[in-house]
């Protein structure tokens, strides 16, 4: 279940909310959390900018407790799910990892795994049409 954030004390889990508090923010950044049998499993932070056709994916947090049981599939298909009821036609991310032990090569192949592909910019972003 996706669940809007205003106020990063809405938040109940401690790695969650840590991760919450040091992620960009613009004047577009919008804020999810995900819960599953109700438990916080992951973060979203997204640019929703209605002047422009792409959602911007800032951010997919899992704590690492909970990696590798597939919430982070679950927050970027909930992403994508924002992305269509908003309308827009693509979704854009800059991979790189907030984390020592993730790879960018590695963050990039599994945002490849869901059918997201490099930007002809050459900037090194990645988008989906969705």
């Amino acid at each position: 279940m996706l669940i809007f954030i205003n106020d990063t004390n809405q938040l109940k889990e401690e790695w969650i909310k840590k991760r919450a508090l040091l992620s960009s923010k613009s004047v577009y950044t919008k804020y999810y959390a995900v819960k599953e049998n109700n438990q916080e499993v992951g973060f979203i932070s997204m640019d929703v900018n209605p002047k422009v056709i792409y959602l911007v994916l800032y951010e997919i947090f899992v704590p690492e407790h909970l990696r590798n049981n597939g919430y982070g599939s679950l927050l970027l298909r909930e992403t994508e799910i924002v992305a269509k009821k908003l309308d827009y036609r693509k979704i854009t991310i800059n991979p790189v990892p907030f984390e020592k032990n993730i790879s960018k090569s590695n963050l990039i192949a599994w945002y490849q795994k869901y059918g997201y592909s490099q930007m002809e910019s050459g900037t090194g972003e990645l988008e989906k049409a969705i």
